[in-house]
């Protein structure tokens, strides 16, 4: 069973890196060899995970970090996106109480799994990096994520069915070319953007809804910025939907329009459009709602 998590990442420059990281990065994506199969080096990082916690005691927060990353190379430059999997970890196990119920927690995460991971911690320190690289969502992707992307940089990959033949022909946004993968058999949805797009981008969405709304849609959308502006101006920024896709079926992938709402419900907001942004926003609910019941799915 895969995790069921969207992914935000961000791709930084090689240059953008300090040592030592600047030359182990630089020898891992090596261009004068092949680049790291992303989907080897992602089911590489859940092995590895998955055993972690199936021994005995589970391994709650791996001893050392991962000396692995996803690389791109876009117009002769080296883009790298550290895994940086025991940071992900730390900061997970200490939100693990406030995630989950205290039976759930009880039930499955032995106590002595939790002390090791407590000594762990205290002996090396939580030694998280200060720019993570990745952010994860369970079950649902963040309203404030389709802000930073438009529909043209999404990069849908499906495995061909007559199903997904026949949504792509209904909702005339796709062609069956769509349906057939180019590089595996991997069903995957993207979305990749430059990092001045994306900072630009929030930065009027913020605009507007300090102007019109209420409520923790304005944290969330200043706490993304910040997070943001801690990388390279020149990075990438990747939307992955990840596990999401397993819950889903290839009609969903093929006719949602979760960056096209977010955008025009924006631009209905900022035109004085009330009743127009709520009927975008009530499509998104609808699209996702389905997916998120999932959480609690017996």
């Amino acid at each position: 069973m895969p995790p069921y998590s969207a992914y935000l990442r961000v791709y930084e420059p090689l240059a953008a890196f300090r040592e030592p990281a600047l030359a182990a990065w630089a020898m891992y994506s090596d261009p004068e060899t092949s680049l790291p199969d992303p989907r080897a080096v992602l089911a590489d990082e859940l092995d590895r995970v998955r055993r972690g916690l199936a021994s005995t005691p589970p391994v709650l927060v791996p001893e050392r970090e991962s000396d692995q990353a996803l690389v791109r190379r876009i117009d002769e430059t080296t883009y790298i996106c550290p895994l940086e999997t025991r940071s992900r970890s730390v900061l997970a196990y200490a939100t693990l109480d406030t995630d989950l119920p205290a039976e759930v927690v009880d039930a499955a995460v032995p106590a002595e799994s939790r002390t090791i991971a407590d000594r762990q911690i205290e002996r090396t320190g939580a030694e998280v990096v200060e720019r993570r690289h990745i952010r994860d969502a369970r079950w649902h992707v963040p309203l404030s994520w389709f802000i930073l992307f438009r529909p043209a940089e999404r990069r849908l990959v499906l495995v061909p069915d007559e199903a997904a033949e026949q949504a792509a022909e209904d909702a005339g946004k796709a062609s069956a070319a769509e349906a057939t993968p180019d590089t595996g058999p991997d069903r995957t949805m993207s979305y990749l953007t430059r990092m001045p797009d994306a900072r630009k981008r929030l930065a009027r969405a913020l605009a507007v809804l300090r102007k019109t709304v209420e409520g923790t849609i304005i944290e969330e959308v200043e706490g993304l910025g910040r997070w943001l502006e801690e990388f390279h101006p020149h990075a990438l920024v990747e939307l992955d939907y990840g596990g999401l896709v397993e819950l889903v079926d290839d009609g969903f992938l093929l006719t949602d329009r979760s960056v096209d709402d977010v955008a025009e419900g924006l631009a209905a907001l900022a035109a004085g459009d009330a009743e127009g942004a709520a009927g975008h926003y009530q499509a998104i609910v609808a699209r996702w709602v389905t997916v998120e019941r999932h959480e609690t799915a017996n």
